[in-house]
């Protein structure tokens, strides 16, 4: 009769053991997608003893079925679920087994195993059991502590505990038990963890200068990618790539040496390095224009040419007006206007700065139109001294008249009758 109730207890014992596992279940390390995902079991097995004396002792008076599999008997196959966040969840173990010896005297069966998990670490297991007197629904074989380690998708999950009053009181043969440790449980389940899905990502581009450049300006694209996500970004101006440059906290940047004059519109492409952790995402299309660059006209190069009339047969004894015509005065020379000057041909001959004193007549011209301009000055009757030479001498104007020489020009007038110039 003792045996039978050590039967009685082993049957309890593997009943606890089965909820330990899947308690274990329950809370082994899972990071979960959400909290709303749960962890579902789709195969595995647990193997149990009850007590490994009520083994041995069944064993070998009897017989034990299904026989046991390297000295465990084997529940399978197992099924539920489990919140990976909450550790709460119910698992459950097929098959049977059957313990009897003493020509019958000992007939348990302890079946459909089930493990309710109320925390992350206990549980409460229990078992069909049927005795001589009949079948017994869920009773409750143990409260058990739960333990679990997990590879991948399979889960190990081990259990322990004391066999319960509820169960001692099933059989004779299982009332000694009560309250003595259970041989350890041990299942091994197909649990895969649910898989979170990519996070989403946004990329924004900026474009430096913003708007328009000149052609021949370097454009900077930047962009940012968020969340900062590993990957590359792949720039592109409509269609074309441009390059791609390697996304670091977040951004990316590639410079556009000299883009073509015309329309423009670059955008940035992000490709995760994980795929499975983040989604890729392109930004908007950013216009830009890059205008052409000017190019100013070569600076006019001063060539002046004077024409004076009259510049032969001049009568000294009368008076005599000069008109003065100048073309070619252009160039920065002639920025201020030039001066026009008459005057003995000794005074100033371009060597240096003008000289301002001992001239006969001399006049300002305000406004030369496209290097060109004309003047007049008249000399008084008897101004000239027909023994010297004179000429009709100009210059630049102002400050420029002490250094910039590209205005100067030297125009003989001569006397009538006599070649001499005055």
């Amino acid at each position: 009769m003792l045996i039978t109730q050590r039967g009685g207890r082993r049957r309890a014992l593997a009943s606890l053991l089965t909820g330990a596992l899947v308690a274990g279940l329950a809370v082994v390390g899972v990071t979960p997608a959400s909290a709303a995902d749960t962890v579902t079991v789709s195969g595995g097995s647990a193997t149990w003893n009850l007590k490994d004396s009520w083994t041995g002792y069944v064993g070998g008076a009897g017989t034990i079925t299904p026989a046991l599999s390297n000295g465990k008997s084997v529940y399978s196959p197992a099924s539920g679920s489990i919140d990976p966040v909450t550790g709460v969840g119910a698992l459950r173990f097929g098959g049977s087994t059957n313990y009897k010896a003493h020509g019958g005297v000992l007939d348990i069966t302890v079946a459909d195993l089930r493990l309710t998990i109320s925390s992350p670490t206990t549980g409460v297991l229990t078992a069909d059991v049927t005795t001589a007197a009949g079948l017994a629904d869920d009773v409750k074989v143990a409260d058990v502590a739960v333990s679990t380690a997990r590879a991948g998708d399979t889960l190990t999950v081990t259990a322990n505990g004391a066999l319960s009053s509820a169960f001692g009181a099933l059989d004779g043969n299982f009332s000694d038990y009560v309250g003595q440790p259970m041989s350890t449980f041990t299942a091994t389940l197909d649990a895969p963890l649910p898989v979170a899905p990519a996070a989403p990502t946004t990329t924004t581009l900026a474009v430096a200068p913003a708007g328009t450049s000149v052609e021949g300006t370097a454009v900077a694209l930047s962009a940012t990618v968020a969340p900062a996500a590993a990957g590359s970004v792949e720039f592109l101006d409509g269609a074309t790539s441009l390059g791609t440059a390697t996304v670091s906290d977040g951004a990316a940047r590639l410079d556009v040496a000299a883009p073509a004059v015309g329309e423009h519109a670059y955008s940035a492409r992000f490709t995760p390095a994980d795929a499975a952790a983040f989604v890729a995402s392109t930004s908007a299309s950013t216009a830009h224009t890059v205008t052409a660059k000017t190019v100013d006209p070569p600076a006019p190069v001063a060539d002046p040419k004077v024409t004076v009339t009259p510049s032969a047969d001049v009568d000294p004894a009368v008076e005599n007006k000069f008109t003065i015509s100048g073309t070619g005065f252009v160039g920065a020379g002639a920025k201020n206007g030039a001066y026009v000057l008459l005057g003995e041909s000794s005074i100033w001959k371009g060597e240096g700065p003008l000289l301002a004193e001992g001239w006969l007549q001399q006049v300002y011209v305000r406004s030369i139109v496209d290097g060109a301009f004309r003047t007049t000055i008249t000399v008084p009757a008897g101004s000239f001294d027909a023994t010297k030479e004179y000429v009709v001498a100009t210059s630049a104007a102002h400050a420029l008249s002490v250094t910039d020489r590209s205005l100067d020009t030297f125009t003989p007038v001569t006397f009538k009758g006599r070649g001499v110039r005055c």
